[in-house]
């Protein structure tokens, strides 16, 4: 699998974002904020859970509409944007997962957009992200043009097949971690959504490589 080459022309909305590598030491210094509107919810044990976890809380925004949550976790930058409407039934959850790479010529900064879906089994033990490591990792092998955005499905399957399982099983675990702090946060009890039996597996939608 290290010998493929992939070389899909970005498109013109991704030149627009795409910028030098070395500006992702600037993405990853986001400062902490909370918004709630006119509420007056203490996030204290909320967010003392995430340290826990070993999350570090890079900016948490809740408001009526939305509750964005962006953290660090193991050289990984998350982001997540959840709808304040379905927060109690989601299906599943969207993540857009950036890491730097430095090679011995190069740099490149790797962002995934997947989505996970909440099962009734996700992982409570806790595991390391070995999985979404070597997957990343394959980029400093493999001969690839930057910028670049790969959105083929066949393409990203041939990259992601190996590590389905692996990949799985650890976003089982963030989700856990992700609605654990959700019920604290938000005081309620998540619902296990039917519709999430329909696929047990992560789903990567995208790879931006810049």
């Amino acid at each position: 699998m290290l010998e493929k080459v992939v070389n899909i022309a970005p498109g013109s909305d991704y030149r627009k974002s795409a910028g030098n590598p070395r500006q992702f030491k600037r993405v990853m210094s986001f400062s902490f904020e909370h918004t709630s509107g006119n509420d007056s919810i203490s996030i204290s044990p909320a967010t003392s859970l995430l340290s826990v976890f070993g999350w570090k809380v890079k900016k948490l925004k809740k408001n009526s509409d939305k509750i964005e949550l962006d953290f660090e976790l193991e050289d990984f930058l998350f982001e997540v944007i959840l709808s304040s409407f379905q927060i109690n039934q989601i299906p599943a959850i969207e993540y857009k997962v950036t890491k730097q790479l430095s090679g011995y010529t190069t740099e490149l900064v790797i962002t995934l957009f997947l989505e996970a879906p909440v099962n009734s089994n996700s992982e409570s033990i806790p595991v390391r992200l070995d999985g979404l490591n070597r997957f990343i990792e394959q980029f400093n092998y493999i001969s690839i043009k930057k910028p670049n955005i790969i959105t083929d499905s066949h393409v990203i399957e041939s990259l992601f097949i190996d590590f389905q399982k692996t990949l799985t099983k650890e976003f089982n675990y963030i989700n856990s971690c992700l609605i654990q702090f959700l019920e604290k946060l938000l005081m309620f009890k998540y619902s296990i959504n039917s519709r999430t039996t329909e696929r047990k597996s992560i789903m990567i939608k995208s790879i931006q490589i810049r």
